[in-house]
C-alpha cells in the first residue's frame, strides 16, 4: 500500500535527520557544501515546510 502525507512542523526534525542521511553520499562526492541538504539548518528546513507543499511517500 502507498501513502501519500502532507508534512507538518512537528515532523521537521524528523525529515531533517532522514534528508542528512539520504544526500550524507552526494556530500562526500561532491564536496557542495554550501548546498548540500545534508548542512540544511532547521530553520531553513521549517519555513520550506510553511511556504511550500513537502510530502512524504
Amino acid at each position: 500500500m502507498l501513502t501519500i502525507k502532507r508534512k507538518k512542523e512537528s515532523e521537521a526534525q524528523q525529515l531533517l535527520e532522514i534528508q542528512k542521511e539520504e544526500f550524507a553520499e552526494d556530500l562526500k562526492k561532491y564536496q557542495d557544501h554550501g548546498t548540500s541538504r545534508v548542512n540544511e539548518p532547521i530553520e531553513r528546513l521549517l519555513k520550506k515546510i510553511e511556504i511550500f507543499l513537502y510530502y512524504t511517500i
